[in-house]
Order: structure tokens, then sequence, then C-alpha cells
């Protein structure tokens, strides 16, 4: 297919298409002359995924870059793929120093009651010290019981994002699952303002009845 066809299959414009081309985010087209190249379904998928990240995903043109170079590896490295991708900013350096070790601290203890795999450089370590940190400047108790109440929806989410791609070819799954988990991001965040809608009884009794 021309880039017309592959711009009509997927919405979006050509020159955005090219400046996909030009940023690496889409590979060449086979070359059929020297202004023109034809494009194949493989481009259609990867668009309409670059399309995702982007929007729905908040990803920027280098994270996005970044993602895809490592989804295309034989084998994949997913913690590696999706690193500090839709992760919030960091705040910075802190006024306090002390408070930040001890967020980190108690981000390791919830780690550690939760028998995840995190080292000491997993970007979404620092990212939840960072929150708990946020929340305590501005005299919020984020206590472990809390903490674990969203550890708890965490899980769920992830167990949600996996079923999703259950039914993917393995060839596949890469692509899927990093949509799942970071578009999943997305959706949680929506959920939750569609949730706080909600009287406080409804909410907390998770039923809506």
């Amino acid at each position: 297919m021309k880039i017309a066809e592959l711009s009509r299959r997927t919405g979006v414009p050509v020159p955005t298409i090219k400046y996909y081309l030009r940023a690496g985010l889409l590979p060449a087209g086979e070359r059929t002359n020297a202004n023109q190249a034809r494009y194949a379904d493989l481009h259609v998928q990867r668009l309409r995924l670059v399309r995702i990240l982007l929007s729905i995903g908040g990803l920027s043109v280098a994270e996005v870059s970044r993602l895809l170079a490592e989804l295309d590896r034989p084998r994949p490295d997913m913690p590696a793929a999706l690193g500090s991708a839709s992760l919030p900013p960091a705040l910075g350096t802190p006024p306090d120093p002390p408070m930040l070790a001890a967020a980190l601290s108690t981000t390791d203890a919830m780690i550690k009651r939760w028998g995840w795999n995190a080292g000491a450089d997993v970007p979404a370590r620092h990212a939840v010290a960072d929150v708990i940190r946020a929340l305590w400047e501005m005299d919020l108790n984020i206590t472990d019981e809390l903490l674990d109440c969203y550890a708890e929806a965490a899980v769920a989410s992830v167990t949600a994002d996996r079923a999703l791609c259950d039914d993917v070819r393995p060839a596949d799954t890469g692509a899927h699952r990093a949509v799942a988990s970071i578009v999943g991001d997305g959706l949680i965040a929506a959920l939750r303002r569609l949730a706080d809608q909600s009287p406080r009884d409804m909410a907390d009794d998770g039923t809506g009845h």
C-alpha cells in the first residue's frame, strides 16, 4: 500500500507518518522508486502501536523510541522495555534528605511485604518513594495499611493486564504487554476519577449497591 492508504487505514495524517519515519518510530517501507515506498500490514500495526503509546499512553517520542528498540529485540526484556515509561516525574532534590530516606525505607518495606522483585535502581521504586514523600510534605499520612491498599489494587490491575494478553500469539506478546501495561495506567486513572464521583459509602463498599 502507498502512504496515503496507510494514512487512511490508521487515521494518522501523512505528514505525521513521515515524521515517525524520520524519528525511527516506523520502519522504512519498500522503495518502489526514488520518491515512493510501499507499506505492509506490519506498518499498520506499528503505526497503531505508536499512536496509542503517544496519545493514550502519554509517552514522549524518546520514550516510545526506547520502548520499540527493546521490543524489536529477539527476546525483549519487558521490565527494561517499560523502564520509567508513564511513571510520574521525579520531585527533584528534596529539601529534607532524611524524609526521602524514610520514604525509600517505607517503600522497601512494602516491596518486601509483597515479595516483589525490585532492585535499588528500579525506576518504579524511586517513583513510589517520591509519591510517599510528596504526601508527607502535604501532611497526608500514608500508613503501611493504606499503602498496602494501593499495592493490592496494583496487583489486581497487573493481573488484568496479563489476562488481556493470554490469547495473543507469542510473537506479538511484547507489544501487547506494553500496551496493556502503559495504557492500563491511563485506564486506572480514569476509573479512579469515576469512582471518586460516587458517594463515599458506595466507593468503600466497592460494589455500587
